[in-house]
């Protein structure tokens, strides 16, 4: 599986090499919309008339209208010229060709049509595009890429649209929409279907619906990308031989997703803050052979979500070195998962563990090779480690008594559990619990400009009349009828 990665980073770093050097054909073609004595004043003339290999040099300036490359050239702007779509339809098309090399314009405006996939640029049943530098905003979908292999996204900073209006805005209020809720009228930033090979580093993606949006697609890399203000960070369906490393991916409703997928690996991501209506940093879904390592997870409603994964018998989901801090669930896991969780830091979690699903939890806590489990703030040390907690199963079933959960009834809770034959759930047994972090804790926060993620945990509420109704709640014992 590493070794398989590694040859795929391998071969798409060599192609993006390669790609780069689209630029050097036999001819270069100028285009300048202010005339200045240069050949010509009109881009689509220039994409016409240029031939395989040329390079066309467009100037500073607003280029109006839908263009279409069909050959095997590149287009470098020169002081960021714009190609303004006029909200009509895809701005820049590039189809059934290979060996194009697009850097240094800006693309605004396409359509809004989610029938006719109006984009910024669509990439169309052609191999080895490079997008270098590039700016993508007031567009629908930013990027679209269709049975297209070979893609490289680079240093470019992509957004959607706030316009709603027309077909679009209808299909909103039909609820059909890519985006979903709020997100809506917005598109994906990179959305990729039925094409083999994906590079995308050092972007930044705002205010999109899903940033990296993979579908039925092999070998996908995403490295050192920012998401935020969006849906998904990197959402992935029916994908195999994904590598997600050195994201930010924060505000948003999830960090990644990936789903009915197989051979994902998500290491070293900072996926933090995502506290929308399900605020989950990591979202498994049905998936095979997922390895999660070396992540930061704070901040987050949610850290881990995780369903029916591995959903084949022999696979695994393996979750080891992250420091999963300050969520207000580390992980929510049904009791049919069986993943392997070892050597992560649980650090001030307001709940470590949530299970759904009826049966005893099937997830392993630690790695018997290794004979190590994880290390849980939130308990004191003891070997094996049970994690239980009869107000976390209150909580679960009573939902409006979660207001108490930081005030001193949490003590008067527990000094009243002692007295009574109500037991907790267990939900998880932990043979090798580590006494200290097995990480550097104080790496994790410098994430992005030195800002430091901070506990969102709820302060402590010390009125005596709530006291009063938990104690009440707890004498009367409703849990027992």
């Amino acid at each position: 599986m590493k070794t398989l990665l590694i040859t795929i980073i391998i071969l798409l770093s060599l192609s993006l090499v390669n790609n780069l050097q689209a630029g050097e054909g036999t001819g270069i073609v100028r285009v300048d919309i202010q005339g200045n004595n240069y050949y010509y004043d009109n881009l689509s003339d220039a994409l016409r008339d240029a031939v395989d290999g040329d390079s066309i040099l467009i100037y500073e300036g607003v280029y109006r209208g839908n263009f279409v490359i069909s050959k095997s050239l590149s287009l470098i702007g020169v002081g960021t010229p714009v190609i303004d779509g006029l909200e009509n339809g895809t701005v820049l098309t590039v189809k059934e060709t290979s060996n194009v090399y697009i850097k240094g314009v800006r693309i605004i405006r396409s359509g809004l049509s989610f029938s006719t996939e109006d984009s910024g640029l669509k990439i169309v049943n052609s191999s080895n595009i490079v997008v270098d530098n590039v700016v993508i905003n007031d567009t629908f979908y930013s990027i679209l890429i269709k049975q297209s292999d070979n893609t490289t996204v680079i240093n470019s900073l992509i957004s959607s649209t706030e316009r709603k209006r027309g077909e679009h805005m209808m299909m909103m209020q039909n609820g059909h929409h890519p985006g979903g809720g709020e997100y809506g009228y917005r598109a994906h930033g990179i959305y990729i279907w039925n094409s083999d090979g994906l590079y995308v580093y050092n972007n930044t993606f705002v205010m999109v619906a899903d940033g990296v949006y993979g579908d039925h697609t092999t070998n996908m890399i995403v490295i050192n990308n920012t998401v935020t203000n969006g849906r998904y960070g990197v959402h992935l369906m029916y994908c195999d031989n994904v590598y997600v490393s050195g994201n930010l991916l924060y505000r948003l409703v999830a960090g990644a997703v990936p789903m009915y997928s197989e051979n994902v690996t998500i290491v070293n991501n900072s996926i933090v803050h995502n506290r929308g209506r399900i605020g989950i940093g990591i979202f498994i879904q049905e998936s095979d052979d997922v390895y999660i390592k070396g992540n930061l997870l704070a901040g987050n409603m949610v850290g881990i979500y995780m369903g029916r994964s591995p959903y084949t018998p022999g696979r695994e989901i393996i979750i080891a070195g992250n420091l999963i801090a300050f969520n207000y669930i580390a992980l929510y896991i049904d009791t049919i998962s069986i993943p392997q969780i070892y050597l992560n830091s649980f650090i001030e979690n307001a709940e470590d563990i949530r299970l759904y699903g009826y049966g005893d939890p099937d997830a392993k806590w630690y790695n018997v090779v290794l004979e190590a489990g994880n290390y849980w703030s939130n308990y004191r040390y003891s070997k094996p480690l049970v994690i239980s907690s009869l107000l976390e199963d209150l909580i679960d079933q009573y939902k409006a008594i979660r207001i108490l959960q930081y005030s001193p009834a949490f003590t008067i809770l527990e000094v009243i559990k002692k007295a009574t034959p109500v037991e907790a759930r267990v939900k998880a047994v932990d043979p090798y619990p580590l006494e200290k972090p097995p990480i550097d804790i104080n790496k994790f926060f410098r994430i992005e400009k030195g800002n430091q993620v901070q506990s969102l945990i709820i302060p402590p509420l010390t009125s005596l009349p709530l006291l009063l109704i938990l104690y009440s709640f707890v004498r009367w014992r409703p849990w027992k009828s």
